[in-house]
């Protein structure tokens, strides 16, 4: 079949916490797929951590379908960059998607998110505004729940660092 749904979308965040927080986010496949909203189970693959199976379910309005599909990580270099593929046999479909961290201001990291879709499917033409949707609900909940979680870390993080400061202070004082 020569012609296919090709699908692209993107968005960059800013997040306030440091590089290293936003990077435990994301920095494996199995945290990685537990941040997408279809996802709903993930079976890592015994002898290799890069690679994955993961059941899930995609919903657009009143149609929701069943999905299957085996994700590995192409690429990785701790904090910088991940890259991973995903093949969605059910759909005759691959998706590919990029996370790039650079570090912003103190304690603020950029996020980029990309993702690219490639569908078969002999429905293609049929299924083009929903495959679209779920493209752009994915990469915009994966990003946001990366970001949320590396905030509500960081801010943690400063809490225990603030009551630890506070309790030698005291122990301290005369």
């Amino acid at each position: 079949m020569a012609d296919a749904l090709k699908a692209d979308y993107e968005i960059t965040l800013r997040i306030d916490a440091p590089l290293v927080a936003v990077w435990e986010e994301l920095g494996t496949l199995d945290r990685l797929l537990a941040r997408a909203p279809e996802v709903v189970s993930v079976e890592p693959h015994p002898d290799d951590p890069d690679r994955a199976l993961w059941h899930g379910r995609m919903v657009w309005g009143r149609l929701r379908w069943q999905v299957d599909g085996e994700a590995h990580v192409l690429e990785c270099k701790a904090p910088e960059h991940l890259l991973f593929s995903s093949a969605i046999p059910t759909l005759d479909a691959h998706y590919q998607g990029i996370f790039v961290l650079a570090p912003g201001a103190s304690d603020v990291t950029v996020l980029g998110y990309r993702g690219s879709f490639v569908c078969r499917h002999r429905l293609h033409r049929v299924l083009r505004q929903p495959l679209t949707f779920v493209l752009k609900d994915h990469v915009e909940t994966v990003a946001s729940r990366i970001g949320r979680r590396a905030a509500q870390h960081a801010r943690f993080e400063a809490s225990m660092a603030l009551r630890e400061a506070r309790e030698a202070a005291d122990r301290d004082a005369p």
